[in-house]
Order: C-alpha cells, then sequence, then structure tokens
C-alpha cells in the first residue's frame, strides 16, 4: 500500500484504484486484519518517527528533507 501511495504522490495525475473493500474481497492480508486498527495506528506512528529520525542528518539537503518528510507524512497520515 504504501509503494502504492508513494506512485500516487509523484504523479502529475490522479489514478482512480482504490476501490473499498476490494483487499477483503480479494483475501489479502493486511496490517488491519492482522492487526487490528490500535495496533496498526501505533506500528505507524513507530514507523514515522523512526524516519523522521533517519532523515535527521547531514545526508541531504534541507530542501529534500522537508520534502522527503512531507511525502512521510502525506503517505502515513492521507485520509482518502
Amino acid at each position: 500500500m504504501l509503494v502504492e501511495d508513494s506512485v500516487l504522490f509523484v504523479l502529475p495525475y490522479q489514478i482512480d484504484i482504490w476501490v473499498l473493500g476490494k483487499d477483503e474481497a480479494a483475501r489479502k492480508a493486511t496490517w488491519v486484519t492482522l492487526f487490528g486498527v490500535e495496533e496498526t495506528k501505533a506500528k505507524l506512528r513507530e514507523l514515522e518517527q523512526d524516519g523522521l529520525t533517519l532523515l535527521d542528518n547531514d545526508l541531504f539537503e534541507k530542501k529534500a528533507i522537508k520534502a522527503l518528510a512531507g511525502m512521510l507524512q502525506y503517505a502515513i497520515h492521507r485520509t482518502n
């Protein structure tokens, strides 16, 4: 899901590939079905913090860090 979300984020147009319940209908395992909503949210918060911590270095320009952090937070906090 995160990879697909990232691809949608950088495309210059929106692709409507999300169909509500598609994964459930295909009997695909998802974080939510395996671990529940609350544990999934906790894991996302942990992964977000890990990602932001990894970006807190001198390897990238400040502009790049801001953009990457924004993409990370968008992928985690998006509501659509």
